[in-house]
């Protein structure tokens, strides 16, 4: 099991808050951040490894690999 971070962000993408999740694989926390009522992005981190994020409404998942191509931009910005 992994230990992941879901960082919480604001309007302005400051961290609001975070949580803890344990789970077996990536998937699993993007999954979990997209169950979580979320009025702005959350950022999912395993230890200094950016996952991903999940964005707001949507619960859509943007791999870390494809949020750094954009400059850790996405398209709600």
């Amino acid at each position: 099991m992994a230990a992941y971070r879901l960082y919480f962000l604001d309007a302005e993408g400051r961290i609001k808050r975070s949580e803890h999740f344990h789970g077996p694989d990536d998937q699993s926390a993007a999954d979990e951040a997209a169950r979580l009522d979320h009025a702005f992005k959350i950022e999912i981190w395993d230890r200094e490894r950016p996952v991903g994020i999940v964005l707001p409404t949507s619960g859509a998942f943007i791999s870390a690999s494809d949020w750094l191509k954009t400059g850790f931009k996405t398209s709600d910005e």
